[in-house]
């Protein structure tokens, strides 16, 4: 069976369930600068600047953002160094610092929202932000809620899940080098994750190339940990440029949808349509 017939058919016997990654957020902010993750660094220097940080510590912070498109360690370690300079997850600095930046981002075209919703089908987000839940009212889940991933994974459940949390609980974000080992190496939500991988169908919308999204390694790795000898289970949903150059993960086929983000409204809309 084709992929999208696979997709389809997952969506239709609810066995599915959606992870936004920031393409959603670019699309759906119209390219506002901190909606991505290279973005969001470029924007934090000029945060940093304004606040007196030392000229070779933002120059550390682009050379790292230089280099993310070699491997995303690079990418987690600018933002580590950006955390630190705010003095760390616990501090006021670090809140305003995610209010003014991945907070301050607004619903600008929400068509591509609009058409993720109409899926009728439980979302999980790899994103900070709350675009989705400012456009339909839905509740933002965290990882530290208990039992909150079995909850969100309820077909009538109208919340998102975000599973690196979410920028107005600011303990709850994972963005550091530390942060990440602490998730990969230890959490519940991530375990949780790879047993419910097993019985039923991912799909990753608007998740870039593995080496771009500091995010994408630690889910996908669960993914391949899962199904490395196993058929193909779950997708991702991905630009031909990104479905042309990202690394493939074990169980997880790539389906491109056209040259854009923009273009996401008309295959979740169209191509994806139950």
């Amino acid at each position: 069976m084709p992929p999208r017939e696979e997709i389809l058919a997952a969506l239709r016997a609810r066995d599915a369930f959606l992870i936004l990654g920031a393409g959603v957020s670019v699309a759906t902010t119209r390219g506002a600068r901190a909606a991505s993750w290279h973005g969001l660094v470029e924007e934090s220097v000029n945060y940093l600047a304004e606040r007196g940080v030392r000229k070779e510590i933002l120059e550390s912070i682009k050379g790292d953002l230089a280099l993310a498109d070699a491997g995303s360690s690079f990418l987690v370690s600018a933002l580590s160094k950006v955390n630190s300079q705010l003095g760390g997850s616990n501090s006021v600095e670090y809140a305003e610092w995610l209010e003014k930046t991945i907070g301050a981002l607004s619903v600008e075209d929400s068509e591509l929202i609009d058409a993720i919703v109409g899926l009728d089908t439980p979302i999980l987000t790899l994103n900070l932000d709350t675009l989705v839940e400012i456009h339909t009212g839905r509740a933002a889940v965290v990882p530290s809620e208990p039992l909150a991933l079995r909850r969100s994974l309820r077909a009538n459940e109208k919340s998102v899940f975000h599973v690196h949390g979410v920028w107005t609980q600011p303990e709850t974000s994972i963005l550091t080098a530390f942060d990440y080992g602490a998730f990969i190496g230890g959490s519940k939500t991530l375990e949780l994750l790879k047993a419910v991988l097993q019985v039923r169908t991912a799909i990753f919308v608007g998740v870039g190339s593995a080496i771009s999204d500091p995010t994408f390694e630690a889910i996908f790795k669960a993914v391949e940990e899962v199904f490395t000898e196993k058929a193909t289970l779950h997708y991702r949903l991905a630009t031909h440029g990104d479905a042309n150059s990202s690394s493939q993960a074990a169980g997880v086929a790539t389906v491109s949808y056209g040259e854009s983000h923009a273009d996401l409204v008309s295959c979740t809309g169209n191509c994806l349509d139950k």
